[in-house]
């Protein structure tokens, strides 16, 4: 926002992250907004114009009028596919593309690549780490014919975990962002479908994250006795180790 002038956005030249156009018809005249995604366009009661390109400035001024100029010599699209795959919404369009319809096409194209190259996993149940892994997840256990099952439950109230700093925070985070459910896939070669890996797991694992995950829980909710004696420690004290 420029005071006194009005609003300006770009796009880089090489379209990495997205930007949509958006408008809204009013009795004073039309209305412009610009966001980087359609569902922000949508929620907002306008409708979608068009999308930012590449190397493009959009600028709204304080009358609502909107001027666009392309600044970028040599301009090209190359978006960046983890916004497709992760960052976001399934319900947004981005350069004329579904989040959706692509994740689910994801599925596809990895059901076709096992049923090719991989026929020898043995796979019974595909579970997604949610929530962007379920279409694709889905879609892989329609392509193969298996079973799909939720095996894990968000954690709502932790935030996004890869800005986290230093991989022992990270990881730790993932634990408890993800919570296994009391489930027993007794027997059953288990494929994990998230936003950045697929991979075979077993069902011993499954159960083990699930144990883990509850030992984690109830050592961090059970109260800690304090001892009388000064020189005791939490590690040494026998009414804390009880």
């Amino acid at each position: 926002m420029i005071a006194g002038y009005g609003v300006l956005a770009f796009r880089d030249p090489f379209g990495i992250r997205p930007a949509i156009i958006g408008y809204n018809e009013t009795p004073k005249g039309i209305e412009y907004m610009v966001a980087s995604e359609s569902v922000a366009i949508d929620a907002n009661g306008f409708r979608v114009l068009r999308d930012v390109g590449p190397g493009e400035a959009v600028f709204i001024d304080h009358e609502g009028r909107l001027h666009t100029q392309q600044c970028a010599p040599h301009a090209s699209l190359n978006p960046c596919i983890f916004e497709y795959v992760y960052l976001a919404r399934p319900d947004s369009i981005i350069d004329g593309a579904s989040v959706y319809e692509t994740r689910l096409n994801m599925g596809r194209k990895l059901a076709d690549k096992i049923k090719r190259s991989h026929r020898a996993l043995d796979i019974d149940v595909v579970i997604p780490i949610p929530d962007s892994g379920r279409p694709a997840a889905l879609q892989l256990a329609v392509g193969l014919g298996v079973a799909y099952r939720e095996g894990f439950v968000k954690n709502r109230y932790i935030g996004r975990t890869f800005i986290m700093p230093g991989q022992a925070v990270r990881a730790r985070s993932v634990r408890q962002k993800l919570n296994p459910m009391a489930m027993e896939f007794a027997g059953k070669n288990v494929m994990l479908v998230d936003d950045s890996i697929v991979r075979g797991t077993t069902s011993r694992e499954i159960v083990q994250m699930a144990r883990d995950s509850a030992r984690a829980r109830c050592s961090s909710l059970r109260p800690r006795p304090r001892c009388a004696t000064p020189t005791c420690t939490a590690s040494t004290c026998p009414r804390a180790r009880n």
